[in-house]
This record gives structure tokens, sequence and C-alpha cells, in this order.
């Protein structure tokens, strides 16, 4: 069922629908979202709060790539490590 929330990011209430279940993971993220912009608005004061939010999105695309390249090479890790360790079973095994 959905549920209607609100959410506060620099001084402005958002309302947003989401799924009951949702609610907690919505809550958090536009919390981080939140944290993020008033880092940049306390080090950039004077900036507009349009800036302030490309920045902050540009900050959190940049972890999300970050993050997504650690996975990345850690799957690649994974799938050299299972290969070879097939190759010693088939070697043992044959």
């Amino acid at each position: 069922m959905d549920k209607s929330i609100r959410v506060t990011i620099l001084e402005r209430e958002y309302p947003l629908r989401v799924k009951e279940e949702e609610e907690a993971r919505a809550r958090a993220i536009a919390a981080r979202v939140e944290e993020r912009m008033q880092t940049i608005r306390r080090r950039l004061p004077a900036e507009p709060d349009l800036t302030i939010a490309v920045m902050a999105a540009m900050a959190i695309a940049d972890d999300l790539h970050a993050t997504r390249s650690i996975e990345g090479a850690a799957h690649e890790t994974a799938i050299a490590e299972i290969d070879g360790l097939i190759e010693s079973i088939s070697s043992v095994v044959s």
C-alpha cells in the first residue's frame, strides 16, 4: 500500500508517495541528500540552492560510481578465483 510522507531538504518540504515497506529507506535517502547538501552549503554559503543541489548530485553520483567500480573489481576477482578452483578440481578429478 502506498503512503504519503514528507521529507525536508534545505528547509523545503517535499511530498513523496512510497510503499509502506519503503518508508524507512526513503527517509534514509532523503537524510543522506540533506546531509550532503548541508555540508556543501556550509562550505559555500553564498551559492544558490540549485548550485548546491547540482554539486550534491555530482558528489552522490561520484560515490555511486566509485562503489560500482569497487564492486566490479571484486566480482572480477571472485570469477578469476572460481575459474582457478574449477581448473584445480578438474586436474585432480581427471
